[in-house]
Formats: C-alpha cells, sequence, structure tokens
C-alpha cells in the first residue's frame, strides 16, 4: 500500500499502465492486491482509493479480457463480502478486446447487477479522470 499524490498517477505492470489526472495533488490509496492483499485465487492487480469517491478495482492484462473479467468480479467480491468499501468501480486495460462486442456489454452489465458499480474496458495507455470511472 502507498499514497499518492502525483498531478499524474501512473499504474503498470508488466508494460501495460492507466494513467489518472490528479488535477488537486489529493491523496490516493494505491494497493497492491495481486500477491500482495490476496496471494491465491484470481485477483484483479491493484485498487486505488481516493476518499470521498471509493475504491477502483484495475486489472492491466496484455490478452484474455475474458479472465480479466473474472479477476475483477472476484476482487469485487471480495471488497463487498468483507466491506472494504461502500463504492467501487472496475478498470481493466488491456492490449486488445474481444471481437465479439456482446461479450464485453454482458459483462459490464453483470458487473453493475452483481455491484451496482460500472465496469470500463479501454485498450492502450490513457489518462482518465477518477471519479468518471465511477458513472461511466
Amino acid at each position: 500500500m502507498s499514497i499518492h499524490s502525483e498531478s499524474i498517477i501512473t499504474v503498470e505492470d508488466k508494460g501495460i499502465k492507466a494513467k489518472f489526472i490528479n488535477e488537486d495533488n489529493l491523496d490516493y490509496v494505491l494497493i497492491q492486491v495481486d500477491g500482495c492483499v490476496v496471494k491465491e485465487g484470481r485477483r484483479a492487480d491493484f485498487v486505488l482509493r481516493k476518499n470521498e469517491v471509493g475504491d477502483l478495482i484495475i486489472e492491466l492484462k496484455r490478452g484474455n479480457v475474458e479472465h480479466a473479467l473474472h479477476q475483477i468480479e472476484e476482487t469485487a467480491k471480495l471488497w463487498n463480502d468483507n466491506k472494504i468499501s461502500n463504492k467501487i468501480a472496475g478498470l481493466i486495460v488491456c492490449t486488445e478486446v474481444p471481437r465479439v462486442p456482446t461479450k464485453i456489454q454482458d459483462a459490464k452489465r453483470r458487473f453493475f447487477k452483481m455491484f451496482r458499480s460500472h465496469l470500463t474496458i479501454k485498450t492502450g495507455v490513457r489518462e482518465y479522470k477518477f471519479v468518471d470511472l465511477f458513472k461511466a
């Protein structure tokens, strides 16, 4: 777990990155889930927390978006079951998305139904406004 207040907060794993705009240089907490908080089973790479907004579950993936979806869902279940946060959202950053767009839409609907929260799936390095990912 680490505190970040940089104007751009970068989360990276195996060359895949997500960047978060922090215009006011507020404190964010970055939690490495995979291998630290959870050592076994399916789990997302990170959770980025901003007080007053919520916890963003992040999976950075080269391929196999379906596996990434399961990792995000399992981490969201863990967060819900243990009441770690009352507001969550999910972000998958990958190098490619499935060619069947209905799979992505179905996954987003399932995530919303299960957790009453939003799931965003994007390719490539992008800059995100943290709060927007909870409204997507």
